[in-house]
């Protein structure tokens, strides 16, 4: 016999599955859509955040969208460049060039006449001039005393490139603008699966109504416990320092309730700074908690403190989403009963639930159902089956008579406190409206997730399964199917008592063991006749709690990890260097799968895990712009402490993170389902794992008895191997290297969060190394003539060269320098920034761009002929004198001659303190003619003359005016001969300059490819006699006031300055910032490079001593 059906009949039913298809992928839509909620006062980082996320998850912005915030990048960029312009006249900082006054003046007028947000090409014009200002730079730089954008520099540094007429600015530039954010923004990204979008709306009527039926009245047949009597346990109290404890336990960022009160506030309020005030308040605190403890907050303030507020966030299918936020005050003593309770119920409530008071509970419950499932079935007949239960709306919907009473039962020294929160509805503030909370465990409620599993204790300890795991509210059970069948039915009875119901849709079954077909169909069906809609799956798909339980989906799970961190490192290189490889570290590599690693035994699927390394690894090289290599890959994928990155690999974690995690659980798995672990104890995965462990690192040590639960402990053994491995393959200086990264605190910058209002973030261009720079600088600033020249202006009279490289500017920001290390009108100290010199000393000498490490000596030679460029008393350059000096005349008259012409072009203050004369007398070994010439020194560069050891100075004197054979190819041209002689020669010093320099030759090019002569060079502090090296024998003594010693070797190092006082002749050192006084014992540290001077009796002279 048939059964037909019409064709009308099969078109409504083929529209019938397409409606439910279309329902059903809507739900599984609008059940990925998560809505972000970011709380935070202004210019907190807000909408930073979510352009971040747009960035990073999504597409980033169109073409389209970023044109629109071309007019916002113009604002911006004029409105920090006023912002610091009105600064300097506050913190009293003068143009470095007096012209800059009228193009401040013309910017403003030009600013204020154009419309907002357009930035035509004269406007753009004014504002390269004014931030290329000295001046400017320097009041840039003092930011932090008054109110200036962080994304001040990055937009004034790139006037250039958006000021041209095609300029659309790019996700970066996007991503630093500011605008204050109004009305309702939306923003949308997707993220693990999840779509996020912030969408806020308005508290409208209906909007009210909404949410009202968000929040269902309490039922009718509630009972609710007697309240609290004085015959009960006594309640809870809790002393300063829990308090305190409990405080700084709280997440910093947590948002504020009605009273906009923070944590964050809080601690800042109980910091060490505040002293009495801080114990005093701490004292207060103390007492308003066990107050509130003791559920004795009056009730006119009830509603205030166990109140919140609430926003609502729009679904993608047009429903809400509620948010309610309520008071520190009250979130702090629910934190200190929740932790109190957690350790009392914690026991009790194991093994069943792991979600109150068992740490690791999570991982522990993947590991039970993991085993169970590789466990053998004691029944060839019925197949085993698991259900993965999940109960709607749990935490809104379950009685708040029955938590009371369960709290009342098992908790009663919390009892008043939960008493005086749950027995009446507590208001929920939108606007200007009020929605009450009258059922469930209110939203924020740290004592909520322990509630809500005393309260459904009893139904899940009445399950016969063999495996009964609960983590809040989702439940495993599996076992024979008439048992799991019997339990469903009594479960979901158990659970309507309580105000719960099962979802069917959203519940799971599979079959674990191998069966006949129809056996299978068997086990389906009897499930199925409790939850019709329950979904089967294969077991090899089943995941738990976010982790695979089988090895066939373990491939799938890494795949997934792989195109999360993919997805996360793309956008990753959009954001500026220091944050993307912060963020790199910290989040979007190994440390956002650490729950995977830990939970499931990855280290099975190494190509998979190659994968997900090679990704963060090109991103890395993306990031720092450095080839990584193996061997740099090697050591940038160790933690810290070991000398590397911290950019941890996958594969290095997995077998470290699975072995741990399942020795913290086997105390559970044995209490879980006592017949899962074989007589040994240890499972067989264990086994395995730690096998292959010991195969990977090649050793056969372990982590001793105590230390088998801890991860670092196991990470540790296998990051030491790989780091042993490269010590031992290293040459010296790698290996040198590697110890050296592996210092406490070598790799703290890379940990600190790079906040720039702290001054912790690093620019895309940063000053970068210049310790060179600064050591020079303070050995000139304590320079006494010189000190005296800029802080007396005597440079007032000497007109800057027009012709000047810099045109005055470098010299203009030089003396504001150390006018400012000199004048300091406060007493606190204050480190002072270099950068301006930096900038305008760039601008001569384009080789000290950048942020690599320079050569001490080398910069100072730029520093001192720009120097004297900018105040050369030569304003109009003669024509030079080509012809030699008359043979004819004596060396003295030779030597003065020779002097005034190179007056006659350089003539400068610099030049009378710093420049003196060579005499290089060059003799014919045949005939005897000797010729003389003269020649002007801005320092002298002496060479030493042992590798090793320790010399005197006056050994690298004899050294550099000895004799010296020219033969060979050498052999000069004899004037008297007129033909290539043999000849001598020899130098001395003809005129003796003021401020002499002594460069000591430890980078000599002979010595490039040896390393740095480290030999110490041993000289006197008191006094230096050069009368042996004197032209004319003339008595000369110099005096010692500055070192600039470099540490480390030719490829790196540190330079640091140690300095006579110019009027206290007390010796001080400088280390970059830090700064304190020295014995004149320890100035002579053996790392000398170059060496200051002062002309003995040289104080009241205007210039040199000639000879």
């Amino acid at each position: 016999m048939g059964c037909t059906i019409s064709t009308m009949d099969k078109e409504a039913a083929a529209i019938s599955r397409k409606i439910d298809k279309d329902l059903r992928m809507a739900g599984e839509q609008a059940a990925r859509e998560v809505k972000l909620l970011l709380l935070g006062a202004g210019e907190s980082g807000k909408s930073t955040i979510v352009k971040q996320m747009k960035i990073i998850h999504e597409s980033g912005y169109s073409r389209e969208e970023c044109e629109q915030y071309r007019p916002v990048v113009f604002s911006n960029t004029i409105q920090s460049l006023m912002a610091i312009i009105r600064a300097m006249g506050h913190l009293r900082i003068e143009f470095a060039d007096s012209m800059r006054k009228d193009d401040a003046r013309q910017f403003f007028t030009l600013a204020s006449a154009t419309d907002e947000g357009v930035m035509t090409p004269e406007l753009a014009h004014i504002m390269r001039r004014l931030w290329a200002d000295g001046g400017v730079q320097a009041c840039f730089l003092r930011s932090r005393e008054y109110q200036l954008n962080d994304s001040a520099a990055y937009y004034l540094n790139a006037l250039d490139r958006i000021s041209k007429s095609n300029y659309v600015p790019t996700q970066q530039d996007v991503l630093r603008t500011r605008v204050k954010t109004t009305g309702i923004v939306e923003t949308k990204f997707s993220f693990k699966g999840l779509n996020f979008n912030d969408t806020f709306v308005d508290p409208s009527a209906e909007v009210i109504a909404a949410l009202r039926l968000k929040h269902p009245l309490a039922p009718l047949d509630q009972s609710l416990p007697p309240p609290p009597a004085a015959s009960d346990p006594p309640p809870l109290t809790v002393t300063e320092e829990q308090v305190r404890a409990a405080i700084f336990s709280m997440p910093p960022g947590s948002s504020a309730g009605l009273d906009g009160i923070r944590p964050l506030h809080l601690r800042q309020l109980l910091s060490r700074e505040t002293a009495e005030s801080g114990r005093r308040l701490l004292s207060s605190l103390t007492a308003l908690t066990n107050l509130v403890l003791r559920g004795l907050v009056p009730e006119c303030g009830r509603d205030a403190l166990f109140g919140a507020s609430l926003c609502a966030l729009r679904k993608k299918d047009g429903g809400l989403r509620p948010i309610a936020v309520g008071s520190v005050f009250r979130r702090l003593p629910g934190r200190i009963a929740a932790r109190h309770i957690a350790d009392i119920i914690g026991p009790e409530l194991r093994p069943t639930q792991l979600g109150v008071g068992t740490p690791l509970g999570c991982e522990a419950a993947v590991h039970a159902v993991r085993e169970f499932i590789n466990s053998d079935s004691t029944s060839s007949d019925t197949p085993r089956v698991m259900v993965k239960i999940d109960v709607r709306n749990a935490f809104n919907t379950i009685r708040r008579d029955v938590i009371l009473a369960r709290i009342h039962e098992r908790c009663p020294e919390v009892y008043p406190l939960a008493y005086q929160a749950y027995h009446l509805p507590t208001p929920l503030h939108i606007g200007d409206q009020t929605v009450l909370s009258a059922t469930g465990v209110q939203q924020g409620d740290p004592l909520g997730p322990a509630a809500f599993a005393l309260g459904v204790d009893a139904c899940a300890r009445a399950i016969r399964s063999p495996l009964n795991v609960w983590y809040l509210d989702d439940a495993t059970i599996a076992g024979p199917a008439d048992v799991v069948q019997s339990d469903l039915h009594s479960l979901a009875k158990a659970l309507t008592e309580l105000g719960l119901q099962l979802n069917p849709a959203k519940c799971e079954v599979a079959i674990i063991d191998a069966a006949p077909q129809l056996a299978q169909n068997a086990a389906v069906d009897s499930i199925r006749s409790v939850l019709p809609e329950i979904t089967e799956i294969p077991l090899h798909s089943v995941t738990l709690l976010g982790a695979p339980l089988q090895d066939a989906s373990l491939t799938a799970a890494a795949n997934g990890a792989a195109e999360l961190i993919g997805r996360l490192c793309t956008r990753l290189t959009h954001l500026d260097r220091h944050t993307g490889l912060f963020f790199l570290v910290h989040y979007a590599s190994a440390p956002r799968l650490q729950y995977l690693l830990r939970s499931a035994p990855l280290y099975k699927v190494v190509p998979a895990l190659k994968l997900v390394d090679e990704l963060v690894r090109e991103t890395l090289v993306d990031i720092t712009n450095v080839n990584i290599n193996d061997q740099l890959w090697e050591q940038a994928k160790l933690p810290f402490r070991l000398g590397g990155l911290g950019v941890r690999s996958v594969e290095d974690l997995a077998l470290p993170c699975y072995i741990s995690s399942l020795h913290a659980a086997l105390p559970l798995l044995r209490s879980i389902s006592p017949g899962l672990l074989p007589a040994s104890g240890v499972p067989p995965t264990l086994q395995t794992a730690i096998h292959r462990f010991s195969e990977v690192t090649g050793t056969e040590q372990l982590p001793p008895a105590s230390a088998v639960s801890s991860q670092r402990a196991w990470d540790t053994l296998s990051a030491t191997a790989i780091r042993d491995k490269m010590v031992n393959s290293a040459n010296q200086l790698h290996r040198a290297r590697l110890v050296a990264a592996s210092q406490p605190h070598t790799a703290a910058w890379l940990q600190a969060v790079p906040v720039p209002s702290l001054g912790l973030h690093l620019d895309e261009e940063n000053t970068g190394n210049t310790c060179f720079l600064n050591t020079v600088v303070q050995c000139l600033s304590n320079t006494r003539a010189l000190h005296d020249y800029i802080l007396r202006d005597g440079r007032s009279s000497d007109a800057s060269m027009p012709a000047a490289a810099t045109k005055g500017s470098l010299m203009n920001t030089f003396s504001a320098l150390i006018r400012d290390m000199w004048t300091s009108s406060d007493e606190t100290e204050r480190v002072l920034t270099t950068a301006p010199l930096k900038s305008m000393i760039q601008r001569l000498a384009p080789r000290f761009m950048g942020s690599q490490q320079q050569d001490a000596q080398e910069f100072l030679r730029y520093l001192l002929q720009g120097l004297h460029e900018d105040v050369n008393r030569v304003t109009s350059r003669p024509k030079p004198i080509t012809t030699d000096i008359d043979d004819s005349l004596s060396a003295s008259q030779k030597s003065m001659e020779a002097w005034k012409r190179f007056l006659r072009l350089e003539n400068s203050k610099f030049v009378d303190l710093f420049v003196g004369q060579l005499k290089a007398t060059l003799r014919c070994t045949v005939c005897g003619h000797a010729s003389v010439t003269f020649d002007p020194f801005w320092d002298l560069s002496l060479p030493i003359p042992s590798r090793s050891g320790q010399v005197r100075l006056q050994a690298c004197f004899d050294l550099f005016t000895k004799e010296e054979v020219l033969d060979g190819d050498e052999k000069p041209t004899c004037s008297k001969c007129q033909k290539r002689q043999k000849c001598t020669r020899s130098l001395s010093i003809q005129k003796f300059p003021r401020i002499l320099v002594v460069h000591l030759k430890r980078f000599s090019p002979q010595e490039r490819f040896r390393g740095k002569l480290n030999t110490t060079v041993d000289f006197s502090v008191n006094g230096l006699d050069l009368s042996p090296y004197s032209a004319g024998q003339t008595p000369c003594r110099y005096s010692l006031y500055g070192v600039a010693n470099h540490s480390g070797t030719l490829l790196s190092g540190h330079y640091t300055a140690h300095c006579r006082h110019p009027y206290t002749a007390e010796w001080y050192e400088y280390n970059d910032s830090r700064v304190h006084v020295m014995d004149q014992r320890n100035v002579n540290s053996g790392k000398a490079y170059v060496l200051f001077f002062e002309l003995a009796g040289s104080k009241h002279r205007s210039g040199s001593t000639h000879v």
